[in-house]
């Protein structure tokens, strides 16, 4: 088996390395910052756990082996998570759509559902931006109180810019494509004790197989380059100009997350969390109800994750503390008619969070593809080459792994 280089140490960097040192390679693992594992940190509080990245990722049978393999004990969403309400007209809704438009997506979802996707005329096209493609299959409502809603909340990305076939283009994919097998839980996981227990766990496993992680990178051996697009740019613009030019064109999201702990007398969402249409009167994208979703979440107060910025509101990012604060009580007070009492809080900032799923995304993969994501020595891989959700980054690392074995 062969020495192969990983760059960087963030959840895709350190899937990819699991991976690899599981089939047999001995993995350099390159991270030059003080701690691995990216964006995803949980941070111990009085009140509960913080998650400074994503509180989650969607189960499947790769999942559930590595966390087996790795000693984690992964959790379902509780019962009542089920509940998922967009806010419309002054309160929360399970279902935000008109009688007439909830027909008409029962008539495009049972073809596409029981008929050959590929072919429907309602297929996602090339350059076609999700706005677009909402409007035209189905209909001005339900993109407005639905799709847009829905798409801002996983991508955080400008409907206007987003592309179709990279975000609901999935689900018109062949029948006969390659698809993850399901594990035994269903929907979204998490660690028991929280999404940082990835990292010191992958990290164990990649140094038990004879890894090392290091922070000086070796020239002329196998090396995945596993950072976000500007950085693994940056990275690859002598070493690898092709596929540096390509990531260029990827742009990034700001994002900013804010946990904050209520006194247990306020008001608390009935379930996941809620989406915030445009023009409804919220600034931000969204709220998790934390404690609603997976257990242990809170210890006598409710736990509110609030989620602003993106590609439409970066200005977010420049708000104080404070601000911030007083605009979570001014939103939350829309929302349940009263503030709460705050009883701690955590803010994480992100200047460059997520990859953009936009047009220019969706022309950068198809390059990358025809590269076959890699040059000389050096390949990608990342959360911008096929799906934001983690439980498909780790798929693909465990794909990617087998490739090196081949």
């Amino acid at each position: 088996m062969a020495e192969i280089q990983v760059i960087g140490g963030g959840f895709s960097g350190l899937a990819a390395s699991y991976f690899l040192a599981c089939s047999g390679h001995k993995v350099r693992l390159v991270e030059k910052a003080s701690r691995i594992g990216g964006l995803l940190e949980t941070m111990q509080t009085p009140y509960g756990p913080v998650e400074t990245g994503a509180n989650a990722l969607i189960s499947n049978a790769v999942v559930e082996k590595a966390a087996e393999e790795l000693g984690i004990q992964l959790v379902p969403a509780q019962r009542i998570a089920r509940r998922r309400y967009i806010f419309r007209a002054g309160r929360l809704r399970r279902w935000p759509l008109r009688l007439i438009s909830t027909l008409r997506l029962v008539g495009i979802a049972l073809p596409v559902r029981f008929g050959n996707p590929r072919i429907s005329p309602l297929a996602p096209r090339p350059r076609e931006s999700v706005l677009d493609w909402g409007r035209r299959a189905l209909g001005e409502e339900a993109t407005r109180f639905l799709l847009c809603p829905t798409l801002s909340g996983v991508y955080a990305g400008d409907p206007a810019r987003l592309s179709a076939t990279l975000t609901v283009g999935k689900f018109f994919a062949s029948r006969r494509a390659p698809r993850l097998i399901r594990g035994k839980l269903r929907g979204s996981v998490a660690p028991l004790d929280g999404m940082g227990a990835w990292a010191p766990a992958f990290r164990h496993t990649i140094v038990a197989n004879g890894g090392v992680i290091v922070s000086e990178v070796l020239p002329g051996m196998p090396t995945i380059v596993a950072l976000p697009p500007p950085a693994a740019a940056h990275f690859l613009s002598e070493r690898a100009p092709a596929l540096a030019a390509e990531l260029r064109k990827i742009k990034m999201v700001p994002l900013v997350s804010a946990t904050v702990f209520f006194a247990p007398e306020t008001q608390a969402i009935p379930g996941f969390g809620c989406l915030f249409p445009r023009g409804e009167g919220f600034r931000a994208l969204g709220v998790l109800a934390n404690e609603k979703i997976f257990p242990r979440r809170a210890v006598d107060s409710i736990s509110e994750t609030w989620i602003f910025g993106g590609h439409l509101d970066p200005e977010a990012l420049k708000l104080s503390d404070a601000a911030l604060l007083e605009l979570i009580a001014k939103e939350r007070a829309k929302l349940h008619g009263l503030k709460g009492r705050i009883l701690h809080s955590r803010i994480s900032r992100w200047e460059e969070a997520v990859p953009h799923y936009d047009i220019a995304l969706e022309e950068a993969v198809e390059h990358l593809k025809s590269l076959e994501f890699r040059e000389g020595v050096y390949r990608v891989f990342g959360t911008y080459l096929g799906d934001l959700g983690l439980g498909q980054v780790m798929y693909r690392a465990s794909e990617l792994a087998k490739e090196y074995r081949s």
